[in-house]
């Protein structure tokens, strides 16, 4: 048994650790006594919570999901909503349009490299034939946004005979060409890579054609979705030997994304075939002992981590929160995490020695294992209970479902795999075979007494361990052979410095470029056909977003003061470095008009009715609300255009921009907004978010550590290594070609307890590890946490390896951060935190009690020992006694197993029963007595001989 004996007057961090520590102890005890009532009970309450994932409901909305949640865009959308409702049934106008209009649009390029060709003008009307189809009965002219009694099509000018006839005379006005009505129609946005000559139009190589839907409240979106679906079906199967095309509607992106992730999840059966080979192979006994053999627990380490998804997906989605794309990376993660733990587990548990029975062997793992396992899990948790704060609901979500996750994957590991754990230890105390339980096995030794087969002692022989290597496999022997020796030498740890050093420099340089935005076209994998379209969209195609500028309160219009504030207001606008010159000002246009009448407000207001009745002008009819009784102008809108901006981080200046001129105007309330601005509200708060996020987190999960491992050097050892791990993170993510977007801000913020998770690992090896230098102590971490963290690395790379090969760049993504959060965590906590800590790491507490027992090989004599004068009564420590002086040789030992393991109640005398035999090497065993301290009942101190 473990009985570390501490004093009154050890140091704090000591206390922490003892105290947490036997409560794990006596909470192994329990789980050892009822191993099957715990996995029943755990079994029953998994299953029941993942009933809940009939609930389950998923949100394709990207322009929602990936952009932060009650921004100032989506306040400024309900307010205009609220003046200005959509009017997509009777008098729609697209640049009027408040929420994003719905749309169905096609892109034509001809073979011939002039789509505007009367020739190629005429086969156009073969796709507007395939858009107008009738779906479930209802055709497309009810579905369609309508004006003047007629469907709206962006690029109908191109249809019409008078077109065609100016295409014949080569008459065509670029960029503004004016119909037969007169009325102008900006052309620049539906042609791609035009041909143009003294501003008329030659040639074009892309055309661009937008069908329009209603996208009211009232009506019916499922009629709308069912139309959508139906047109992506018929391009599909559209041929034509002189037309290629390009098409999408409103829903694409989404649909594509889920459409490939859904795709992609079926990697998930693959990886959890992965990771329960490499579980079964990393738990195989390199000795081939039938009994001691741990294999089968891989299984069951596996399954409890598959238990915490299905709970937790079950419990979340029955609170009604809604699945993201996203949220598919979920379930590699807690693999990942549930493995890790496991192999953390099983190594306690190897620690704990030989000697004692199976229940104090069990308890003496959940006493540091447990803690292990704790500090990793809570600050997990801690951190995605941060990001559950942001305001992006992709980041939300994500962080409430993998939260939730660990958690019970940390529930499940610690009852449910600890129980299977117990089981397997009661099945090698009655000698049983790993597979065959219910039969008694011989040893290696009596089978080949017996002269059985070579086959037979290979699958059926084998008996209880009695050190390390009897349980080890060739995984766990690896790490524990080679991690000590690279980072002993002097030359070495020089190296490993220098190594770091320029690897911080790297990763410095990266941070300082790694670009903001999300990249629509990443989202969707090569082959999808809305790549194709962002592609020729992005190419060939300008855009000028209309941006509106709404004054929400009354003031007098007819007041020429009023009337330059506004003037000034949409000048300032448009003369920014990302506007053109382009306005839309119904007041310019009323002021213009014969019917224009300042005398009074009254008057002003009676001459905009007569305005507004003229067909040129009913489009402004939208632009103005006027109170019922006709007295005074609640609201009006006015409209500039942006130039095509390419970069993202433009978009967001552009905004920020517009919404400065507005606040500037200090006598006029003004809102601007554009339904775009939703979307480029990521680029404006990602990086402040970003930030927040992971100041919080790190802040939360240094809290949590400073409970755990209270000593203040461990914890600034950490902290700075989490900060280096982060910044390696994010400069690679650059060099990587990733950019910050609010996918890669969930990556960042997972890293934040992955970061710390190996390195709580070596760091707390450490803090418990006997040793009189700090060289042997940074060995000791190394040899009892480099396997288990050494194998869970592997693991989790194992449980990412099959995203390499996804579709979905939110699982490519997801690969890419996750790899580096698992290489730059192993580097630190095997090579870089040992080196640190072999120089500068804090000294081991000198109580007066030592820990009686607890031995470690420096504590080992190499000489014959001498006695000790029974007049000194104090507890003394091997590392306390000089065993040269004064004492005969001891007596030989017939039986070093027997007497090695007396039982401590067996007399008046308590042996320090932790002493294992690993703690011995096998050559002190053969050749030199080695001494262990026990004390008498009265104090006196004794020395027992092996």
């Amino acid at each position: 048994m473990d009985t570390i004996k501490e004093t009154r007057n050890c140091v704090c961090h000591e206390r922490v650790e003892k105290a947490i520590g036997d409560a794990f102890y006596r909470y192994g005890k329990l789980i050892f006594r009822h191993p099957v009532k715990i996995i029943v009970i755990i079994l029953i309450l998994n299953g029941a919570l993942g009933v809940g994932m009939i609930m389950l409901k998923d949100d394709i909305d990207v322009s929602r999901v990936y952009t932060p949640m009650n921004s100032q865009a989506t306040k400024d959308e309900e307010s205009i909503l609220a003046l200005f409702p959509d009017r997509s049934e009777t008098e729609f106008y697209s640049y009027q349009t408040v929420n994003q209009p719905r749309y169905a649009t096609v892109y034509v390029r001809a073979v011939d490299g002039n789509v505007v060709s009367q020739s190629n003008l005429y086969k156009l009307k073969t796709i507007v034939d395939i858009v107008n189809f009738t779906i479930d009965e209802v055709p497309f002219e009810q579905i369609c946004a309508r004006r003047s009694g007629a469907c709206v099509i962006d690029g109908s000018v191109f249809l019409t005979r008078y077109f065609s006839a100016c295409v014949a005379g080569n008459n065509v006005t670029y960029p503004y060409f004016t119909d037969k009505n007169g009325i102008p129609t900006d052309i620049e946005p539906l042609l791609g890579e035009v041909n143009v000559s003294d501003k008329t139009l030659q040639g074009s190589s892309y055309l661009k054609l937008q069908f329009y839907l209603r996208s009211e409240s009232s009506y019916s979106i499922e009629k709308v979705q069912a139309w959508q679906d139906k047109f992506i079906e018929n391009m599909k199967n559209f041929r034509s030997s002189n037309l290629k095309v390009a098409y999408a509607h409103t829903d694409s992106l989404g649909n594509e994304l889920n459409a490939n992730i859904g795709g992609d999840i079926a990697l998930f059966s693959a990886t959890f075939t992965l990771m329960i080979t490499y579980a079964c192979i990393a738990t195989f006994a390199a000795s081939n002992d039938c009994v001691a053999n741990r294999m089968m627990l891989g299984f069951a380490g596996v399954t409890a981590a598959v238990l915490g998804i299905v709970a937790s997906f079950g419990l979340v989605s029955a609170s009604g929160m809604s699945f993201v794309s996203i949220v598919g990376n979920s379930p590699f993660l807690i693999l990942g995490i549930g493995v890790d733990d496991m192999f953390i587990l099983l190594s306690g548990l190897v620690t704990a020695g030989f000697s004692d029975s199976s229940e104090q062997r069990f308890g003496t793992m959940m006493r540091h294992s447990g803690v292990a396992i704790t500090i990793t899990s809570l600050t997990n948790i801690i951190a995605f209970g941060c990001g559950a704060s942001s305001t992006f609901k992709s980041v939300r979500n994500f962080c409430v479902y993998t939260g939730v996750a660990v958690i019970f994957c940390y529930i499940n590991q610690a009852s449910f795999f600890s129980a299977w754990i117990a089981l397997n230890e009661k099945r090698i105390e009655q000698r049983k075979h790993v597979v065959l339980c219910c039969k008694s096995t011989k040893s290696k030794t009596q089978s080949k007494q017996e002269r059985a087969s070579k086959m037979t002692i290979f699958c059926c022989a084998g008996q209880k361990p009695s050190e390390e290597k009897d349980i080890d496999s060739f995984l766990e022997r690896f790490p524990k052979w080679v991690l000590p020796k690279i980072v002993k030498p002097l030359a070495m740890k020089i190296i490993i410095l220098f190594a770091f050093a320029a690897y911080l420099g790297v990763a410095i340089w990266g941070v300082i470029n790694l670009k903001q935005g999300l990249a629509i076209s990443n989202l969707v994998s090569k082959e999808s056909y809305f790549f194709k379209f962002n592609k020729w969209e992005v190419d060939y195609f300008s855009e000028h977003i209309p941006i509106m500028f709404v004054v929400d309160n009354k003031v007098t219009y007819s007041s020429a003061k009023v009337q330059n504030e506004i003037q000034n207001l949409l000048n300032a606008a448009s003369s920014n470095e990302f506007m053109t010159n382009t306005t839309i000002s119904w007041l310019d246009a009323y002021t213009s008009s014969i019917f224009y009448n300042d005398t009074n407000e009254a008057s002003f207001i009676v001459g905009i009715y007569s305005f507004l009745l003229d067909p040129i002008n009913s489009r402004f009819e939208h632009d103005i609300k006027i109170s019922e009784d006709n007295q005074t102008i609640v609201a009006s809108r006015f409209y500039v255009f942006t130039i095509t901006i390419a970069d993202s981080q433009d978009s967001g200046k552009m905004m920020t921009d517009m919404r400065k001129i507005a606040n500037d105007e200090k006598k006029l309330s003004v809102i601007v907004f554009a339904p775009s601005f939703i979307f480029y509200e990521q680029y404006v708060e990602i990086l402040p978010q970003t930030v927040q996020t992971l100041g919080m987190s790190l802040g939360a999960v240094f809290l949590v550590t400073l409970f755990f491992m209270p000593h203040p050097l461990l914890l600034f050892y950490i902290l700075i290594t989490m900060v280096m791990i982060i910044t390696g993170i994010i400069g690679f993510m650059h060099h990587w070609g990733l950019t910050l977007s609010s996918i890669t801000m969930i990556h960042l913020i997972m890293s934040v307890g992955f970061s710390i998770d190996y390195t709580a690992h070596i760091c707390h090896a450490f803090m418990v590890a006997d040793g009189q230098t700090r060289e042997e102590r940074a060995q000791l971490a190394l040899k009892t946490a480099g396997a288990p963290i050494f194998n869970g690395a592997i693991s989790s790379l194992i449980g990412i390896i099959m995203l390499s090969i996804a579709k979905s760049y939110i699982f490519q993504s997801f690969f890419q951060v996750m790899f580096l959060v698992i290489a730059f965590g192993l580097f630190h906590s095997v090579l870089f935190l040992p080196v640190i800590l072999s120089f500068i790491g804090p000294n081991k507490s000198k109580s007066k009690t030592q820990n009686i027992g607890r031995v470690s090989l420096h504590e080992l004599p190499m000489t014959h020992p001498n006695s000790i004068s029974k007049e000194n009564s104090t507890r003394y420590s091997i590392a306390n006694v000089e065993p040269w002086r004064d004492l005969p040789p001891p007596s030989p030992v017939q039986n070093r197993d027997e007497l090695y393991n007396i039982d401590k109640t067996s007399s008046d005398h308590s042996v320090a029963s932790n002493v294992s035999k690993r703690d011995i090497p096998m050559r002190m065993r053969q050749t030199t007595p080695v001494t262990v301290i026990y004390t008498g009942k009265e104090g006196d101190t004794r020395l027992l001989y092996l």
